[in-house]
């Protein structure tokens, strides 16, 4: 049965870091033009929106088998993987919904590929919800560096809005799953994200706001930095 840092994981791991990295140096090597970078990131995002419907779509046939009120994303990173996808096939470039996603996105993506407490639920690590669970939350973590890697979006505290509307969105979405579908683990509402743990969406959010004002705090550093080095220097 797979492991977490068990040899499938460690693999996966390794293959998903190669792949990456050796695809954005590709494309930001041969990829010069807009239209292309932006067919890049739409093909991205329709991979990401295959990979998280397959995977909604096993959860329901496969895993719950008849409980099709799993389509619907009862998860951070599931529902994140479903936004991103949507906001790079439909959205536009550093537009709202990107600001609100691409952080969860990023952040949830990799520590589920870190920590992926799922890869244990059959014997193989291509059971369907686990397989296409590892592949979406990849390239979710994928997508959102190619969207920072090409300047698609521009983190900025001046989007900060975006964050709490996009979580109450979230938490409606969570408290119609456990009304209507009995789904009492939706979003973390009730129950922890790791079992005998605190770590309810309660717990969650504070540790999460203070990494995006870090993160954003660090990027508003590393702009200023390089805005005062294009600035040419008056002559002695």
């Amino acid at each position: 049965m797979p492991k977490v840092f068990g040899p499938e994981h460690l693999l996966f791991l390794a293959v998903t870091i190669a792949v990456t990295t050796a695809g954005l140096l590709c494309a930001k090597k041969f990829l010069r033009t807009e239209r292309s970078r932006r067919l890049l990131l739409r093909c991205l995002g329709a991979a990401l929106f295959v990979s998280v419907l397959s995977n909604r779509i096993s959860l329901s046939a496969v895993k719950f088998p008849g409980e099709w009120i799993r389509l619907i994303p009862d998860s951070f990173c599931g529902m994140s993987s479903l936004v991103l996808s949507l906001s790079l096939l439909f959205g536009k470039k550093d537009g709202h919904l990107l600001h609100f996603v691409w952080f969860m996105a990023l952040l949830g993506g990799t520590l589920t590929l870190a920590y992926p407490d799922f890869i244990g639920q059959a014997d193989s690590v291509f059971y369907m919800p686990t397989i296409t669970g590892l592949l979406h939350h990849a390239i979710d973590v994928a997508a959102v560096v190619a969207c920072l890697v090409f300047g698609h979006i521009r983190p900025t505290f001046r989007r900060w809005y975006c964050q709490p509307i996009g979580f109450f969105a979230y938490m409606t979405v969570g408290a119609f799953l456990i009304s209507a579908g009995g789904m009492t683990d939706a979003f973390y509402l009730f129950e922890p994200i790791l079992p005998g743990t605190p770590l309810t969406v309660w717990v969650m959010v504070p540790i999460y706001a203070a990494l995006y004002a870090a993160t954003m705090l660090g990027f508003a550093a590393a702009h200023g930095k390089k805005t005062s080095e294009a600035i040419p220097r008056p002559q002695a």
